[in-house]
């Protein structure tokens, strides 16, 4: 027995131009748009499902943070007054070096005014 060649023999095969792989890119091309879109709907309807609980575990964060807003205030004024003072005690010297570049500047410019009312007018 001998294997049956295209276009040759009882059963000829069809005519090879190219249609067949055409028909196969659009066939699998409409298959993924169709499974994109299956998954994209089966997505949105899961959105659409649990929206209500993400509202709902929205507003309990909300009430939560309300809740816990006067606690982290008082610990906060608390934390501040017990590191604020060391903080200000090592800061007071920062503010002199600070200050410096500061004085520098204004009295560059202070200069650069007095200079501008002493010019000679024609």
């Amino acid at each position: 027995m001998s294997p049956v060649r295209s276009g040759a023999g009882i059963l000829p095969g069809p005519a090879y131009d190219g249609r067949i792989k055409v028909a196969e890119a659009v066939v699998l091309t409409i298959a993924v748009v169709a499974g994109a879109l299956a998954i994209a709907g089966i997505s949105f309807f899961a959105w659409l499902f649990f929206l209500p609980f993400r509202i709902v575990g929205f507003f309990f964060k909300l009430a939560l943070g309300l809740i816990a807003l006067p606690i982290a205030i008082v610990f906060g004024l608390l934390g501040l007054t017990a590191l604020g003072i060391g903080a200000l005690v090592l800061a007071l010297p920062m503010l002199l070096v600070l200050a410096l570049p500061v004085v520098l500047f204004v009295w560059l410019l202070g200069g650069f005014r007095r200079r501008d009312h002493h010019t000679v007018r024609a």
